[in-house]
């Protein structure tokens, strides 16, 4: 199963975010000591969800087996039920300094970033349009983020929610 806590899934140690009913315990712990130390809340709440398959003959991983592939970071406005914004989860400027921490994640992240790049540009639009249909008539209040990942075989899936101001990439000026 994946695991992460309420705000935080620690995706820079990814091997603590896949656990069996074995050593959950001790990945949580991790988990949330890492969130602790960075500043991030959420501790006292717990998340789980399937693992997202993937090939690793066709899709590198990066941060100890955290799988590379196109993520979209939609802002939506449940009071408005439309769509604010989308963002690359992946964006260079934003996530490069982090992934230079290690060599190897950058070697992996220099080769693999201009297809991440190629598929966000290609996606976007249909990501958009998949959250205006799906997240109308549920019953939620404010603004979200809605990441959205997309694997090897062109599926979709939603991966995470958080309030929008909690949120990587959250810019008021972008919906006055």
């Amino acid at each position: 199963m994946f695991n992460k806590n309420g705000t935080f899934s620690d995706k820079f140690d990814f091997n603590n975010c896949i656990s069996t009913k074995h050593n959950v315990k001790e990945h949580l712990m991790n988990i949330n000591y890492n969130a602790l130390c960075v500043g991030a809340r959420g501790t006292d709440e717990v998340v789980f969800r399937e693992v997202i398959p993937f090939d690793w003959h066709i899709t590198p991983t990066i941060y100890q087996g955290l799988p590379l592939r196109p993520e979209f970071r939609v802002f939506y406005d449940f009071d408005t039920n439309k769509v604010l914004y989308i963002h690359n989860y992946w964006d260079h400027d934003y996530c490069y300094e982090n992934i230079s921490r290690n060599v190897t994640d950058k070697i992996v992240w220099n080769a693999h970033h201009d297809y991440i790049d190629k598929m966000y540009g290609e996606h976007k639009k249909d990501v958009v349009n998949k959250i205006d249909i799906a997240m109308l008539g549920v019953n939620m209040t404010g603004k979200w983020s809605i990441d959205v990942l997309l694997d090897e075989w062109d599926n979709y899936w939603l991966i995470d929610m958080a309030k929008a101001e909690n949120s990587a990439y959250w810019n008021p000026e972008l919906v006055k």
